[in-house]
């Protein structure tokens, strides 16, 4: 016998007579329109597939100029305070000089020297650990993306291939 109909909730392929007899409660339809549908659910699946992809490629990329700009705010604030420090330090250094208090210029100028070196390992150290923070949920996110796609192509793909058997 053909097997013209489609089990919905089997999932396989049936002939008319199982159709009247063990499947009669069941859900069926003829194999070519769910053939049909499934088609066309998969198109649509592809296309939102791809215009989710684009959705997040433009949210990643606003996320990058906000880091980007939280980034240039930073070095920003680090030149301001910079520019602070060394006028005060200078201002300083300058004045103990004109006082001829020299032995207070090496210190003063050891502590001009930490507070800068301090300044930018700080700063480096939280844009190191920032850009590594970015970069992981870039790949995770990418993975479980990647990863449900292929899961949700797969399944019908399997759905697809049991109606053209």
């Amino acid at each position: 016998m053909e097997l013209e109909f489609f089990c919905i909730d089997d999932k396989q392929r049936i002939c008319r007579e199982c159709a009247r007899t063990s499947h009669k409660t069941h859900k069926f339809n003829f194999v070519n329109a769910c053939a049909e549908i499934n088609k066309e659910l998969l198109d649509f699946l592809k296309t939102r597939s791809t215009e989710l992809q684009l959705e997040r490629k433009i949210v990643h990329e606003r996320q990058l100029k906000e880091f980007k700009l939280a980034v240039r705010t930073q070095i920003l604030n680090i030149k301001e305070q910079s520019v602070s420090a060394i006028n005060d330090a200078c201002g300083r250094i300058l004045s103990q000089i004109n006082r001829g208090d020299l032995r207070n210029v090496e210190r003063e100028m050891e502590l001009f020297q930490s507070f800068f070196f301090n300044k930018i390992t700080n700063f480096s150290v939280r844009l190191r650990a920032t850009m590594d923070q970015v970069a992981r949920a870039l790949k995770q996110e990418r993975y479980h993306e990647v990863m449900q796609e292929k899961d949700r192509i797969e399944g019908f793909q399997q759905e697809v291939q049991i109606l053209g058997d």
